[in-house]
């Protein structure tokens, strides 16, 4: 049985209009994104940490691109 769409509509920049349709999700899975580095594509993280260096709550486990510390 084909899936049918919840709703349509259009998407219009200027003088072009897109027709989009919706549908409902295969799973309900999450979606995550992970930020790449442009030089050698070592994932990007987001450290977290209190404004005291020496409190620091996560330490860098793998090596940077530009070798390891």
């Amino acid at each position: 049985m084909p899936p049918h769409s919840l709703g349509s509509g259009t998407i219009s920049f200027g003088l072009v209009s897109i027709p989009v349709k919706l549908y409902t999700a295969a799973s309900a899975g999450g979606v995550s994104f992970n930020q790449l580095h442009a030089k050698c594509g070592n994932r990007l993280r987001q450290q977290m940490f209190t404004p005291d260096p020496v409190a620091m709550l996560h330490k860098r486990s793998r090596p940077s691109c530009n070798g390891p510390r």
